[in-house]
């Protein structure tokens, strides 16, 4: 078995989440540390044959055709660093859910987040309310 865990973060994938604007989403050499073999317990077992077709795509050294869910709109400025750095936001913060119930194979749920619920966690967080902040 690859180096799976049980235990796996938002960041064990998205490495860039602390040091970047994006997260980012992983390139297949990254998967194949946890995927190159099946685990021997599912975290998600309600995705053992989504895991199959990761597998799949390592053992075949192929990139995964992600599908982008969360575009904000262009006037819009969103630092993953600033949130989760400066602002020691848990990603659960803003990717409804916990992540013992996070499915990693839906559609993000990044599309809640308006205006009026960014203005209401600057408000609660102390952060700037200045407009050039996110636009």
């Amino acid at each position: 078995m690859g180096s799976y865990s049980k235990n796996i973060e938002c960041q064990d994938c998205h490495k860039l989440a602390e040091k970047s604007r994006w997260a980012v989403i992983p390139k297949i050499s990254e998967c194949s540390d946890c995927h190159s073999e099946p685990p021997d317990e599912f975290k998600y077992p309600q995705f053992k044959n989504e895991e199959a077709r990761v597998r799949e795509y390592v053992e075949n050294n192929e990139e995964i055709p992600w599908v982008r869910v969360n575009k904000l709109p262009g006037h819009v400025y969103f630092s993953h660093k600033a949130h989760v750095v400066w602002a020691e936001m848990n990603c659960e913060d803003c990717h409804k859910g916990a992540k013992d119930q996070f499915e990693p194979y839906q559609k993000s749920d990044i599309a809640y987040l308006t205006m009026e619920k960014c203005i209401s966690c600057h408000e609660k967080k102390g952060a700037s309310l200045d407009c050039v902040t996110c636009h």
